[in-house]
């Protein structure tokens, strides 16, 4: 897989010192087919995609969607409303879920989190950023959250430093079995 910083900065509006180490940790993982949570206008899908990814962008709102569609027309968009399940064709398929920027404290970030869960196999891959502030900024806190959603082996890490302060944790997670 061949990981270009270009790529990485043409996912904006994150940047590349959030985005660089999510492409770089997908592919030592291994991950071939990539789902993007709350993909919004589908720019990381579309930087996931120019990396060789097979890589597909899902949101809750429909006008992103729609957008995402219009901007990337050779790209796999879905919308899924906050309440309705996840596609059965989608069951277990995914090597990796990403979701960037998701603020923990929003009730979406937990149907998200069951959305992920239920679209990753056995033993994939879920890499989440989010911002480093308020009651969801300390590793305890991140890994304990996602435990209750069914994952395993929780870390954290803080990316895209802006002096003094992190800005960004990257947080790691399995699916359980594979």
């Amino acid at each position: 897989m061949q990981i270009d910083s270009r790529d990485a900065a043409l996912a904006a509006p994150y940047g590349a010192e959030t985005t660089r180490p999510v492409l770089i940790k997908l592919d030592r993982f291994g991950a071939r087919t990539v789902l993007e949570l709350a993909c919004g206008q589908g720019w990381m899908t579309a930087a996931l995609s120019r990396c060789g990814f097979d890589a597909h962008g899902m949101d809750q709102v429909a006008g992103r969607i729609t957008a995402a569609r219009q901007a990337h027309p050779e790209l796999r968009f879905h919308h899924v409303g906050p309440l309705a399940p996840a596609p059965a064709e989608f069951l277990d398929h995914y090597d990796a879920v990403v979701g960037l920027q998701l603020r923990a404290a929003i009730p979406a970030t937990d149907r998200l989190l069951q959305l992920a869960h239920e679209l990753l196999r056995p033993g994939g891959l879920l890499l989440l950023t989010v911002p480093r502030q308020g009651s969801f900024s300390a590793e305890g806190t991140l890994t304990a959250w996602l435990q209750r959603h069914g994952f395993e082996k929780a870390k954290a890490e803080t990316v895209g430093f802006v002096v003094p302060m992190p800005r960004t944790m990257l947080v790691t997670a399995r699916r359980p079995g594979g």
